[in-house]
């Protein structure tokens, strides 16, 4: 019973750990996120132009 208690609060520990190292992923992954937005807007926007067009081009055809 010992042993399985602490094998289960090693598990617990372990998965704590691994949402904790998630969680700093996404938050990461956000603040990129931000510092390219504010620059990418403009891009995207050209590059929604572009295939907009393509697309108006095929339908033509």
């Amino acid at each position: 019973r010992e042993r399985y208690k602490r094998e289960r609060e090693i598990e617990r520990e372990r998965e704590i750990q691994r949402k904790t190292e998630a969680e700093i992923r996404r938050e990461a992954v956000t603040i990129n996120e931000r510092g390219r937005k504010r620059h990418s807007r403009r891009q995207k926007d050209k590059r929604n132009r572009e295939r907009q067009g393509e697309e108006g081009q095929r339908e033509r055809i």
